[in-house]
């Protein structure tokens, strides 16, 4: 009896529940900011590079969510952005400062979103690498390198 019970039952659980995955492959993850190339700049001087290892700077991908954050020691930020990852190209989009107690409330200034290398509210990156281990991606004016946590 006990036997058909559960026969019964385990269809039952398995279409309540609902799994979500990610489909992200090696994107999903933290991911450290490690340097910054300037590639271009505003009035044509030549760019640099700058290791950003000490920044604390982080993207975050999971599911269609990725956070920007921020923690230094000093500043402490978190944003959160939707994305779409397909082939050799990164959007990220619809910005949200992360504050619960006042509702996750849109960015409407890029600027604020310049310590993370994002110019717009809504970017289209090019991926020049992802692997398990590292991610760079690039503009016309910016590279960035990330190193996987």
């Amino acid at each position: 009896m006990h036997r058909l019970l559960l026969l019964l039952l385990f269809p039952l659980f398995i279409v309540s529940c609902e799994l979500e995955t990610s489909d992200n492959g090696n994107l999903d993850g933290l991911w450290q900011l490690y340097a910054t190339d300037t590639l271009r700049t505003p009035n044509g001087t030549p760019g640099g590079s700058a290791d950003m290892r000490e920044s604390g700077k982080i993207w975050a991908f999971q599911g269609r969510i990725m956070m920007l954050r921020q923690d230094d020691g000093f500043h402490h930020m978190e944003v959160i952005c939707k994305f779409e990852h397909e082939g050799d190209w990164l959007r990220v989009y619809d910005p949200h400062f992360s504050n619960r107690e006042i509702d996750d409330p849109p960015i409407d200034d890029p600027e604020m979103l310049f310590p993370y290398g994002l110019y717009a509210l809504d970017n289209r990156l090019q991926v020049v690498t992802l692997s398990k281990d590292w991610l760079v991606v690039q503009t016309d004016e910016l590279r960035l390198k990330f190193r996987k946590y």
